[in-house]
């Protein structure tokens, strides 16, 4: 699906437009999608901020015309959640690409591990809008990788095992 798509579908749907005639400071500010590569299935993500509050909408694609929506309180105010400085429908690198991307990263850092899951949120950054992955290969190998969304420009590639996550017996 297309991020300018999904877009469409959500801001079409009478969810949205409940919530946008309740809340006229609707902006786009985070999209978030879980691409499961050994299930195919795929759950797509925007979230629009409207003062202090996130709204989450979400698309799966085994159910395209189901939207559900999930309102959260931005916790820490401190930290600031940017709204989209580019119109959607003028990003360069969009979810179809991702998967191929990765792959292209995979090929070129010579790593032939099969890819699993990927995690990807669209954020406005001060590098601009940035597609931030995490991306989940066989034998839990985590790598995680950051493109520019506008120049399709890898900005990082990391490699992580699960054990890099694991906190020392007592710190919990």
């Amino acid at each position: 699906m297309q991020l300018k798509d999904l877009k469409q579908k959500i801001e079409n749907s009478k969810e949205f437009k409940e919530l946008k005639s309740q809340n006229k400071e609707f902006e786009p500010c985070v999209s978030f999608l879980i691409l499961d590569i050994s299930k195919n299935q795929e759950v797509y993500s925007l979230d629009y901020k409207c003062q202090e509050n996130i709204f989450s909408f979400s698309i799966k694609n085994t159910d395209k015309d189901n939207i559900e929506v999930l309102k959260q309180e931005i916790l820490d105010k401190s930290k600031k959640l940017n709204a989209f400085q580019t119109n959607i429908s003028e990003i360069n690198l969009d979810i179809p690409e991702l998967l191929p991307l990765v792959q292209k990263e995979f090929e070129k850092n010579k790593i032939n591990k099969k890819i699993d899951k990927i995690i990807a949120i669209l954020q406005q950054t001060s590098k601009g809008l940035v597609w931030q992955l995490t991306v989940i290969a066989e034998a839990f190998t985590i790598f995680l990788i950051n493109f520019d969304a506008q120049t399709k420009q890898t900005l990082k590639f990391e490699k992580k095992s699960l054990f890099d996550f694991a906190r020392p017996a007592g710190s919990l």
